[in-house]
Formats: structure tokens, sequence, C-alpha cells
């Protein structure tokens, strides 16, 4: 008989006859002996990713999250994609900063993601914890003095310089 070169380049799928239900593996260069008329049927085997959460200097990162994703078409549909995956909803902690956002780059450059939200992930993934760092104003009172600045915002981990210069009489 003749040959049909199934010409797709899949992975993850096994083709087999109704008829015989035997399965046999395609690939791009493999060729199908075609001597009588076949109906082929896709089966997929459905990709799995993991989540893995990076605490990006803090503590209390989730556990790593396993999701499966298919990828099928019906007889009646286009492809259809299943398997959203929701972003955990523990928050890592940081001395001095307030969990902000999930990010794919741990500069925060990357694509955010949001605790509790759902998302269809197509890939392995590591979210790193971005955070936003605490402020703090100081209020100074210079009795029977002068002070250059009254009131100062200082951010975590940071120092403030105050110059108090007494008044007249005071030393």
């Amino acid at each position: 008989g003749s040959t049909a070169n199934n010409s797709a380049s899949y992975t993850n799928i096994k083709v087999g006859t109704m008829d015989t239900m035997t399965e046999s593996t395609y690939t791009s260069s493999s060729k199908l002996s075609v001597d009588k008329d076949h109906v082929l049927f896709a089966r997929w085997k459905a990709d799995t990713y993991t989540v893995s959460y990076n605490a990006n200097g803090g503590s209390g990162v989730p556990s790593n999250q396993t999701t499966t994703r298919t990828t099928y078409c019906t007889s009646t549909s286009a492809a259809t994609t299943t398997g959203n995956t929701t972003i955990s909803s523990t928050k890592p902690t940081k001395t001095g900063y307030t969990f902000s956002k999930w990010n794919t780059s741990s500069d925060g450059s990357g694509t955010n993601y949001s605790s509790g939200t759902s998302y269809n992930i197509a890939s392995s993934i590591t979210l790193y914890a971005i955070y936003t760092i605490h402020s703090y104003t100081v209020n100074v009172v210079a009795q029977n003095g002068t002070v250059d600045t009254a009131s100062k915002s200082i951010t975590y981990g940071s120092n403030g310089t105050f110059t108090i210069s007494p008044s007249t009489g005071y030393g």
C-alpha cells in the first residue's frame, strides 16, 4: 500500500485505530502504511507543570503546586485547554516589608501573579515574592531649640539625620 506522512510534530501523543484499539506512537518522521480506510484518534497525555515559590529573602513560602494541563479537540470543537491553577493564598513575611505580589523574576520585572487568583499555567515556573518596604514618619520636637526638618519619612533599614540646634541659653 501507499504511505502517508504524519507531518505534525507533537509531544505526548499516541495514535491508535478505533477498530483494533492498538496503539502506535507517531512522530513527525513516522510513516503510516495505508492499505485500507483508517480512522485515527489522538490520545493526549496531560502535561504536568510545577509552580514553585521562592520567598526572596523572606520566610513562610508556600509548598510547590503541581498542575495538569490538557489540550484536546473533539469532532465538533476546536482546541480546548483545561487545567487552571490557583496561586497559593499563603503570603510569605519579611521583617520591615509587606508582601505585595508574586512575580516570575526576583527583581519584579517579570510577569505578576496575585495570590488566590486562578491562571492557566502553560509551563513550570518559579514565582518570587515581591515586597514593599515599610516607611516610617519620624517627628522631632526641638523644645527650646530649632530643627532643620521637623518631620521625615524614613524607610526600614535606613538612617535619618536631623540637625537640632539649642536656643540661646541652652546647650
